[in-house]
């Protein structure tokens, strides 16, 4: 039988890419798209001739640049003799059992160099790499406000005629403060408005001599402290 020249043919999954599927979004309270790149076809990076059924194994003709076969050392008149410890007796069974594979898979190649049988764990490679766009649920971070713990202290105490009332921290926003006697009651209220750090001082001179409650309260700040009126 006269035999007619072979093609070339790369080891390389020939299925085609399975497209990104978006998940359920019906749920979502808002959908974000995120790029990615999907490999695509698994690809040991050699060509052979396309000789199957008269060829047992498969004799190597070609070692493609950057793939997995060059770096892992195949050459040329190498044959591979197993695909994950399947033997391999022609080029058609050896492509149909990579192509079960994806791009990033570990496989085991037994194959034969310089009459050295040897064996060797490969990544697979990829024929490309596509970008293509997914959607997915997200949800909007809502960072926390970093605040310091509040520090609010009162100066003179005990007092004659003012009463300082002081924050290191930051107070912001409409600032209540009274003055409650011993009995609970509400003897002066104050309120301001503040975007900062407090320093406020209040009359006390017109009190009487003893002791007293001063509240602070804000949107995010209530502090109570006890003070004296001495004249």
């Amino acid at each position: 039988m006269k035999r007619t020249l072979q093609t070339l043919l790369l080891i390389a999954g020939l299925s085609p890419l399975a497209q990104a599927q978006n998940a359920d979004l019906s749920n979502c309270t808002k959908i974000c798209e995120r790029k990615v790149l999907v490999e695509k076809g698994p690809l040991i990076g050699v060509r052979f001739m396309c000789g199957t059924q008269m060829t047992k194994n498969a004799l190597i003709k070609e070692v493609l640049p950057n793939t997995a076969a060059e770096r892992n050392n195949f050459a040329v008149n190498d044959i591979i003799i197993a695909f994950e410890n399947q033997e391999i007796t022609n080029n058609i069974q050896l492509l149909k059992l990579v192509n079960d594979h994806k791009p990033g898979d570990i496989v085991k190649i037994t194959y034969k160099h310089l009459g050295q049988v040897l064996i060797k764990d490969i990544k697979l490679g990829a024929i490309s790499t596509e970008e293509v766009t997914i959607k997915e649920c997200c949800e909007e971070v809502v960072k926390p406000e970093i605040t310091s713990p509040v520090s609010v202290y009162i100066s003179p105490n005990p007092t004659s005629d003012k009463l300082n009332v002081i924050s290191t921290s930051l107070i912001r926003g409409e600032v209540t403060i009274n003055i409650i006697d011993m009995n609970g009651s509400v003897v002066k209220s104050i309120k301001t408005s503040n975007d900062g750090k407090l320093n406020l001082p209040i009359d006390v001179q017109n009190l009487a001599d003893g002791g007293y409650f001063v509240k602070l309260q804000s949107n995010s700040v209530q502090h109570v402290e006890k003070f004296f009126v001495r004249h």
